[in-house]
């Protein structure tokens, strides 16, 4: 089973073309999951005991510890304890998928990159060996997938969340000096964790060519791989 991550600024178009080239796949036969379809096939019931059974899973023990360790260094709060959660057990329902087989390709439009940057959310993340011990893993445990970086300039990207409306709303941002304040602390973090996670395949799209080239240029990569 294939792991394509997704990583980029807030509304650069991860979950659209996520849905797009999901759409693609699905119409060759090829047996693809997004993000969604992994948590209401693996995590629709017994949802406490699933969340136990994650965070004491021993084949990511170590680097759950690790994962909290650097959540408690930012300092606790509600939204840190959430995606710290999240990742834990984002890794554990990947983990059940692949040694199940549940699909050909996995498709994490807010995946893996995603979550650990979110721990840190408006602080930024410097090295330490905490973070080099969970890059370490996640390039040893992911070594045959793939991490697509989805690239949009603070411009556009600022106005695709003005034009959503998405601003305050989804991250309690109040003008747009505030927006512009905290893309560049993500976009930060984001090269951070790219950089850490330089050993695992990556993809380089630029988010400001037309969606459907980017999904032609996704779907066929991931079909060449799939049928490898």
């Amino acid at each position: 089973m294939l792991i394509c991550d997704l990583n980029g600024l807030p509304g650069s178009g991860k979950t659209t073309l996520t849905n797009n080239v999901v759409k693609v796949l699905k119409n060759e036969n090829i047996v693809v999951a997004t993000r969604e379809d992994l948590f209401n096939d693996l995590y629709s019931d017994n949802k406490f005991l699933k969340n136990i059974i994650a965070l004491l899973n021993i084949n990511q023990l170590r680097v759950n510890i690790l994962i909290i360790k650097i959540a408690i260094k930012n300092k606790l709060t509600l939204d840190s304890m959430k995606w710290t959660r999240g990742l834990i057990l984002l890794l554990y329902l990947i983990y059940k998928a692949k040694i199940n087989s549940c699909y050909h390709i996995l498709i994490l439009d807010e995946g893996i990159v995603q979550y650990l940057t979110s721990i840190a959310h408006d602080k930024n993340m410097y090295r330490s060996n905490n973070y080099d011990l969970i890059f370490n893993w996640l390039n040893s445990t992911f070594s045959e997938d793939i991490i697509v970086n989805c690239n949009l300039g603070f411009t556009e990207n600022i106005r695709r969340l003005v034009e959503r409306r998405c601003g305050s709303k989804r991250f309690d941002f109040n003008t747009i000096w505030n927006i512009e304040e905290i893309l560049e602390i993500k976009d930060k973090n984001l090269k951070f964790c790219r950089a850490g996670l330089s050993k695992i395949h990556t993809i380089e799209l630029d988010m400001n060519k037309p969606l459907n080239y980017n999904t032609i240029n996704l779907a066929n990569f991931l079909r060449t791989i799939t049928n490898k």
